[in-house]
């Protein structure tokens, strides 16, 4: 989470720092903005339910599975607070302080004819088919926090390099009753059936400290850009990382435990849950450069394609502001980022982010906000990290809590499905604010 956290805040900030060189930087050593954002996220459940009744599909024999009800209740919140650190001939340092939260609360039952349970002969006679309900649970909190170190040139406003470290963790559970759980013995061609419940405790908690230097340092707009006009800019980004943590899902059968870890998983570190996130390295030479925790230093281009699309009055903190309004774009006209720029004191007071979500995507917006109520949330956020806290501390449902059960065969996608939830949220919740000088 940790990384997937830096790698995205890095890119998108990198991307939409503009510039000004025709001007005297205006920013002052102490001077602090901020932004926050919060967003339910229940609607993406009409596009993640269906691929549970996909998963009961693609793990056995059932027939005539349909999803007879289902909840879904989401939310996910962003914090940054800015900072003018140091300010010299050559360079500016800003102090970014990040955090995002992420809560979750899904349940489903699966109708359909499952197979009734015994032991069937592979190939042989079909077995009795009886109607059944399958129900599912979960309910997971995940959340960072972190702080992202930025340096700039002083006359163009230009990210040269950045160092964050970012707090990241995941607790939760998911749980099945009636799960039908299908055991294959290839030697004797036959299959056993049966039916279990389970809960599935899931912890995991991760350190992650990246430093980055771009050359040439990257620039994207001008003050001498007309709305219409675009910018294509291109830097190269060298960045190393280094992880430390534990992921561990707990009460998983067999039959799953040697889907996930293979002899190959065994040579990067990786027998079993709990995995050890500083353990993990890389034994060839092609591939991800990662050797005990540690990823060396490697570089990847930078290309960002930025447009001034419009002007348009928002509200700032201190009021009514005309604000001009840039994009970044990929694939023609789609504008994956957009920020809103303050031109009387070089602040952005807004943002827009195109999260994806397996196949369903959240437009994900934050505001300007004030700098001493949202440093009280990002303080809330960083204790909850520390301490890990629980969905029910979080968010004080003490409903479900999960975390305790008799092992069983849940499918590696259902977990997928709900876990990429809570992993993509975290990751995208962190924002973007972008550095801004006065005319």
């Amino acid at each position: 989470m940790g990384i997937m956290i830096i790698s995205l805040f890095a890119t998108m900030l990198m991307a939409a720092v503009p510039g000004n060189v025709s001007a005297a930087p205006a920013w002052q050593v102490g001077d602090k903005w901020a932004l926050a954002g919060e967003k339910d996220i229940g609607q993406i459940w009409d596009t993640l339910a269906p691929l549970i009744v996909t998963s009961f599909t693609n793990s056995g024999p059932p027939m005539n599975l349909a999803l007879s009800s289902s909840n879904f209740q989401g939310r996910i919140t962003m914090d940054a607070v800015f900072e003018v650190m140091a300010i010299t001939a050559s360079n500016i340092t800003v102090q970014i302080k990040i955090a995002g939260n992420a809560t979750i609360s899904a349940s489903a039952v699966i109708n359909g004819d499952f197979p009734a349970a015994g032991v069937y002969s592979m190939g042989g006679s079909q077995p009795t088919y009886v109607n059944k309900d399958v129900s599912v649970s979960s309910k997971l909190v995940a959340a960072s926090s972190g702080t992202i170190i930025a340096v700039l040139t002083s006359n163009t406003m230009a990210i040269e390099s950045m160092d964050a470290t970012v707090s990241s963790y995941m607790k939760g559970y998911i749980a099945v009753t009636n799960y039908p759980d299908y055991v294959y013995n290839q030697a004797q061609t036959e299959v056993t059936v049966s039916y279990v419940n389970a809960n599935c405790p899931i912890d995991i908690s991760s350190l992650t400290s990246m430093h980055a230097v771009v050359s040439p340092a990257i620039l994207v707009i001008s003050d001498t850009m007309s709305v219409g006009d675009f910018v294509d800019a291109s830097a190269t980004m060298t960045a190393s990382e280094t992880i430390s943590g534990s992921a561990n899902i707990g009460n998983l059968p067999a039959s799953i435990r040697d889907m996930y870890f293979t002899s190959s998983t065994a040579q990067w570190g990786m027998t079993g849950f709990p995995i050890n996130l500083a353990g993990i390295h890389n034994p060839d030479t092609n591939g991800m450069p990662i050797h005990d925790g540690t990823i060396d230093a490697s570089s990847g281009p930078l290309a960002t394609h930025m447009v001034y699309l419009r002007n348009t009055n928002v509200n700032d903190v201190s009021g009514s502001v005309e604000a001009r309004e840039y994009g970044l774009q990929q694939g023609g006209s789609t504008d994956v980022f957009t920020f809103l720029l303050n031109p009387a004191n070089g602040h952005t007071i807004g943002t827009t982010s195109i999260i994806p979500m397996s196949t369903a995507q959240v437009l994900f917006t934050t505001h300007a906000a004030a700098v001493g109520t949202t440093q009280t949330a990002i303080t809330k956020i960083n204790t909850q990290v520390a301490d890990k806290q629980s969905y029910a501390t979080v968010t004080g449902d003490t409903s479900g809590s999960g975390g305790s059960g008799a092992s069983s065969g849940i499918s590696s996608d259902m977990l997928i499905i709900i876990g990429v939830v809570a992993v993509v949220v975290v990751g995208a919740v962190v924002g973007v604010v972008v550095m801004r000088r006065k005319k």
